[in-house]
């Protein structure tokens, strides 16, 4: 067996429907040096026989953990970084699955820079790529062409705070040297949200990125996924982008773009993770009271009037927090009856 170079890390949760298709993706790799991480989270189907079946006869090298009791994505990945012997890192989630070129595309392009930024694209579950509008603006590739596929990592961190982006911490290929000289971690106390807070966390510490503009992840979007599973815990989260704030703080004695971007989260990336929330909960036909209870326990109606305009395409939204702050109900019946139009 060659020498692991990559460790590829994959939570699974109930994915026995799913978790072949990921690993036949992964044995097609062009690059061979590397090893699969599977932590099964006390799945109550059979997805470790269906990962042990689909592996026992092949030349990939990898380990199989199973958590004694539900913990969380959070804690799986954990758990895989501390069993990752690569040094570098790859996240994929178990319902996803990757071109025969990811992995080599990560490791081609990670030569002198802290890390590797490729492109994903939404697959339904019939093979059908949804509409991306790939041939929009994107404030992303257009900076790339302006510094040869090389960027700051704070500015990525920027166009992430102000959505300008579409952003995933799997698209993003992670040395494993700097996630444990800065003690990077999964927080394991929320199930939504801290994956952002980890890519973030780890591009705080990073120089600079090398951007690949070729899609090579698919995240298949399906009804029963663990990654769709969602409550109006999902709220809590915002506790997450409290605790960046302060680690952004931390950083703006050396640096002052910290400062900037510590505004830029209060004021723009808060606001938008409530708000986008709120109304997905409003389109799964959550109860309006239940969700407004929970924002003024939470006091997510204050974080929302935080909100200030740093473009021009930002006068939409703040138009719609507006209406919103005039009367939630007349906004929520709107929605219903327009949803994303208004």
């Amino acid at each position: 067996m060659s020498e692991i170079k990559l460790s590829v890390i994959v939570p699974t949760y109930n994915s026995s429907n799913t978790i072949e298709r990921l690993i036949h993706s992964l044995s097609n790799q062009i690059f061979k040096e590397f090893e699969l991480i599977f932590i099964d989270d006390n799945s109550s189907d059979n997805t470790v026989d269906v990962i042990v079946n689909t592996l026992e006869n092949s030349n990939i090298a990898y380990n199989l953990i199973v958590n004694e009791t539900n913990k969380g994505p959070g804690y799986s990945r954990n758990r895989g970084l501390e069993k990752a012997s690569g040094d570098y890192i790859v996240f994929i989630d178990s319902d996803d699955i990757v071109r025969e070129d990811h992995l080599s595309t990560f490791y081609d392009n990670i030569k002198d820079h802290d890390s590797v930024f490729v492109k994903g694209l939404k697959v339904d579950n019939e093979g059908n790529l949804f509409d991306f509008k790939v041939d929009r603006f994107d404030p992303l590739l257009d900076l790339s062409r302006k510094t040869g596929n090389i960027i700051k990592a704070v500015d990525i961190i920027n166009l992430e705070l102000l959505m300008k982006i579409p952003f995933s911490f799997v698209l993003l290929l992670y040395k494993k040297d700097i996630i444990l000289k800065n003690n990077i971690r999964f927080n394991e106390e929320f199930d939504y949200g801290e994956d952002t807070e980890f890519a973030i966390r780890y591009l705080v510490n990073c120089d600079m990125v090398k951007f690949v503009n070729k899609y090579t992840y698919y995240y298949y979007q399906m009804e029963e996924s663990i990654s769709r599973f969602s409550s109006l815990k999902r709220f809590e989260s915002v506790q997450l982008f409290e605790g960046l704030y302060d680690y952004f703080n931390d950083f703006s004695y050396d640096n002052p773009i910290f400062y900037d971007l510590s505004q830029k989260l209060v004021h723009s990336r808060l606001p938008k993770f409530v708000f986008g929330n709120m109304n997905y909960f409003f389109y799964n036909d959550y109860d309006k009271d239940e969700i407004f209870n929970k924002m003024d326990e939470l006091d997510l109606f204050n974080k929302l009037k935080e909100f200030k305009v740093y473009s021009k395409d930002d006068w939409k939204f703040k138009l719609k927090l507006v209406l919103f702050s005039l009367s939630p109900n007349v906004y929520y019946k709107l929605w219903k009856r327009f949803k994303n139009r208004i």
